[in-house]
């Protein structure tokens, strides 16, 4: 499996499902339902049923959880004013941030919708970084594809 740049760097992919247990304050399985129906109505995923509540914790356990609920937990976690402060969270932040606007939304326009309390500077660098990042791991595996 071909990982994208932003991806390989990124030894805590689940960090963000730990960062957003820290913040809400609900029972894992409430937490689990609230993430299942944000990445639905972010079209995220197809309709399906929340998992266990204790499968949150084995995703960090495990440090492996599934894109969807990555996406819908960083959502989730920029409405609680989470703001990145490590390299690490920079990255996985513009990651998650870049394949939840696969729809081609240009640079300037993911700026103007970015959450208040993340400073567009810093931002900018990220989003350009993790957008050629991300157009590589497409095209390697376009690559591999065709072998």
């Amino acid at each position: 499996m071909i990982r994208s740049v932003f991806e390989a760097m990124d030894a805590k992919p689940a960090k963000v499902i730990a960062d957003l247990m820290r913040f809400d304050t609900r029972s894992r399985s409430e937490l689990s339902e609230a993430l299942t129906e944000c990445a639905i109505k972010l079209g995220f995923v197809e309709r399906r049923p929340a998992p266990p509540g204790l499968t949150l914790q084995d995703w960090i356990k495990t440090n492996k959880a599934p894109l969807w609920a990555r996406q819908a937990a960083q959502v989730m976690l920029m409405a609680h004013g989470w703001v990145p402060e490590t390299s690490a969270d920079w990255a996985r932040w513009a990651f998650l941030h870049i394949r939840s606007n696969e729809s081609g939304a240009s640079l300037p326009d993911m700026l103007a919708t970015l959450p208040e309390q993340i400073d567009a500077k810093t931002a900018v660098g990220w989003l350009v970084a993790a957008r050629e990042a991300d157009q590589l791991y497409k095209a390697l595996k376009a690559l591999k594809g065709r072998k």
